[in-house]
């Protein structure tokens, strides 16, 4: 296999560095739709951490209103600061609409390193 890598002109991303177990706030930078290895559709949070290091957070799509996940997206709009009665406000929200609700918002994150030696994921959680 013959490539070459040239970091000449890479723009360095900050990695694990400097994040040690616990609560943060950091902000939306970023916000996609993407899809599990289920097939079933996420949104994917890019969030930056006042250290510079970026981390990324997955929610699944609700399939239906009942639908669990939807605990999920409350604790995220509340972490980023909505109330339950401008969520109630709100009513439907589109998936379009999402990066528009978050991006740019400072939300309340649990960060908890993985550890390959105990195949322990790394978490990032938003909480309220």
């Amino acid at each position: 296999m013959s490539f070459t890598l040239d970091f000449s002109q890479h723009q360095f991303k900050s990695g694990g560095a400097g994040l040690d177990d616990g609560f943060y706030t950091a902000q939306v930078t970023g916000m996609e739709q993407t899809f599990a290895s289920s097939g079933r559709p996420q949104m994917k949070f890019t969030l930056t951490f006042p250290n510079g290091a970026n981390r990324n957070e997955w929610i699944t799509v609700p399939q239906s209103p009942a639908d669990k996940v939807m605990v999920i997206w409350q604790f995220a709009f509340e972490s980023a600061g909505y109330t339950t009665d401008q969520l109630q406000q709100m009513g439907q929200i589109s998936g379009e609409a999402l990066p528009s609700l978050f991006v740019g918002r400072t939300v309340h994150v649990e960060y908890k390193n993985g550890n390959q030696q105990h195949k322990k994921r790394m978490v990032v959680k938003l909480v309220t």
